[in-house]
């Protein structure tokens, strides 16, 4: 039986690696995207003010490039946030997995700890049995039969 779960207990800790390293890569690429995202958003406020195209004009043709670079640069962002959105609900599961990874690892390692636990019991009764046999015997040699 410990073989067995001592066996289960390996494949356990491989599934729970294998979570574990789909959780960081997941939550990698989350924190990128973000960064994506928040890097949009930066260029999209430094284009209200001014800054990203570099002209103050007031002209129509400037007004009109302005427009049209924030409304790429909006919806650039748009599918950027849900893109973010996508890679959240990835690293959310990826977390869910890896938690039910662990629990399962941790069930057969708590099997694994009351079999060792029952074994040790079983042979430490078995010594005890042993020594009271031989003392049993011992006694009826010193002591007549």
């Amino acid at each position: 039986m410990r073989r067995a779960l001592a066996a289960l207990l390996r494949v356990r800790d491989a599934h729970k690696k294998v979570a574990e390293r789909e959780f960081g890569a997941a939550e990698r690429e989350r924190i990128r995207q973000e960064g994506q995202v928040d890097a949009l958003r930066d260029a999209m406020n430094s284009s209200h003010s001014g800054d990203e195209l570099g002209y103050p004009g007031g002209d129509a043709s400037w007004l009109a490039i302005e427009h049209s670079y924030r409304l790429r640069m909006l919806v650039r962002l748009r599918k950027e946030e849900t893109v973010l959105e996508q890679r959240s609900q990835e690293s959310a599961q990826s977390r869910e997995l890896l938690v039910e990874a662990d629990k399962e690892r941790r069930v057969v390692e708590l099997a694994l700890e009351q079999h060792d636990a029952r074994v040790a019991l079983e042979q430490r009764r078995a010594d005890g049995r042993k020594i009271d046999s031989m003392a049993s015997a011992r006694w009826w040699r010193e002591n007549g039969k």
